[in-house]
């Protein structure tokens, strides 16, 4: 309901603003169900994380590292990043014991 959806959002909200606060990062984007529902902190031109191949990788679950965004190739498929993004890294969410059929990056 919309309770459950209001407290999601505050989660998710609080868990962007410890990472932002706490590690070197500067940018939060969580995708979830195909949308983007969460952009934190430093955000690129694009406003919705797009389906590319490098973000696949994440969404069938793998935790994808990108440690020099400045010399791949794909770097293309990260316009939600601001251009003088250097790394990203990529963390599948959702896919815990109770969560089947949850897709979220």
């Amino acid at each position: 309901g919309e309770s459950a959806s209001a407290a999601a959002a505050a989660a998710l909200e609080w868990a962007a603003a410890t990472a932002l606060g706490s590690t070197a990062a500067t940018s939060v984007h969580v995708r979830f169900r195909g949308s983007t529902v969460l952009r934190a902190g430093v955000v690129g031109a694009a406003e919705e994380v797009a389906d590319a191949p490098i973000l696949g990788k994440a969404l069938r679950g793998e935790e994808v590292n990108l440690p020099d965004l400045q010399i791949l190739p794909g770097k293309v498929e990260f316009d939600y990043l601001p251009p003088n993004c250097q790394s990203a890294l990529l963390l599948p969410l959702g896919r815990g014991e109770g969560d089947a059929g949850a897709e979220g990056v």
